[in-house]
């Protein structure tokens, strides 16, 4: 990791997406890859507000006015308390409009503990993984189905865009559960839905109840088909979206825009320079200097390329342009039906998305040969 370097905003181009990172949780969960930590106390919560605020100051002048999107993200936001939280938004309310995606993150047993559009979200993300109580408890994860349908149902009653994450390939799930899963969806009637492949950590202990790659296929091609008879748009391989309510936040991370993340564990990018910045995984380090970046690169010519080619194919409607790489050196994947090429873009059908990343790979290797 490089030295560490005071952050400059100077010269930057206006960002019209922000992420703030909450990294408390209760316990870490399997299948998160992301930055947290349990068991932090309030003194320590506190502080790492006043340092997320004092970042909020340092980057102001960077910020568009308003902002496209800001995200409140986790770990569990809502662990941080109602009054840090009202703190936070105070401090990028001057850059939001009514226009502005203001998303918030939250567990399904915390969604009715606080009035989440008084505080100024108009969208919700709820982690509900899967509605099986056994894979539940087999990921660590326990609230009470009953009450989350009564939580939805108050919620959009307020409103709010409401986005349910949920994953596949659980520990000991089968077809049934997953259908069930897709029933949920139908009675709560989302408008985003995000669903993610379980992916085991490795020494993951119970391997022997993950599902085969037969099942895994019938389970994505299950998902694809069902969200598209209740009018979702398969806009990106894991995300879903009926009525236009994509999530602009996540999308401008697969569209390269630049995106400032604040916070321990957060990561920046500006796309004008190529130039990718990120804080240290250390809550007591970020507080302390909560200004300076732990690292920073600037992607080369080939980095770019690939990365163009990797975030491009997640999206659907978008693909990648014939210009990124010569449809003669995959010829005999479009002769398969596992890309197509329409008005110069390359892209890969829905019910080739499960093969994405040997797809990629293989694109990115006779793209650099």
């Amino acid at each position: 990791m490089s030295r560490k370097k005071r952050l400059k905003t100077t010269g930057l181009s206006k960002v019209n997406h922000l992420y703030i990172h909450i990294p408390f949780c209760k316990s870490k969960c399997p299948y998160c890859d992301f930055f947290s930590v349990t068991l932090a106390g309030q003194k320590i919560k506190d502080r790492y507000t006043d340092a997320l605020i004092k970042e909020v100051k340092h980057v102001s002048k960077t910020l568009a006015t308003p902002l496209k999107s800001f995200y409140l993200g986790g770990g569990n936001p809502i662990l941080i308390g109602e009054i840090n939280l009202k703190k936070i938004i105070d401090a990028v309310k001057p850059y939001m409009s009514i226009r502005t995606e203001k998303s918030i993150e939250i567990n399904p047993e915390h969604l009715g503990v606080l009035d989440i559009p008084s505080l100024g979200f108009n969208r919700v993300s709820v982690g509900v993984q899967t509605t099986n109580k056994k894979a539940l408890k087999l990921i660590k994860r326990k609230y009470s189905m009953q009450q989350l349908i009564k939580n939805i149902r108050t919620l959009k009653g307020k409103g709010v865009t409401l986005s349910l994450d949920f994953m596949f390939a659980l520990p000991g799930q089968t077809i049934v559960d997953l259908k069930r899963d897709i029933a949920f969806i139908k009675r709560t009637a989302p408008e985003h839905v995000s669903f993610y492949m379980f992916t085991p950590p490795k020494g993951y202990p119970l391997k022997h109840l993950l599902s085969d790659d037969k099942t895994i296929d019938k389970m994505f091609k299950l998902t694809h088909s069902a969200l598209d008879k209740f009018g979702f748009i398969h806009y990106e391989v894991s995300n879903f979206a009926k009525n236009k309510k994509i999530c602009r936040h996540n999308f401008a991370y697969w569209d390269k825009s630049s995106y400032l993340g604040l916070g321990a564990g957060a990561h920046s990018f500006m796309s004008d320079k190529r130039q990718r910045m990120w804080h240290g995984d250390n809550v007591t380090s970020y507080i302390k200097a909560p200004v300076t970046y732990a690292g920073k690169e600037t992607l080369d010519k080939n980095t770019r390329k690939l990365e163009d080619i990797m975030l491009g194919l997640r999206l659907l409607n978008t693909g990648i342009p014939t210009s990124k790489i010569k449809t003669d050196r995959i010829k005999e994947l479009i002769k398969n039906g596992i890309v197509e090429v329409n008005n110069k873009r390359i892209k890969i059908p829905a019910g080739k998305l499960i093969l994405l990343d040997s797809i990629i790979e293989h694109i990115c290797t006779v793209s650099l040969s």
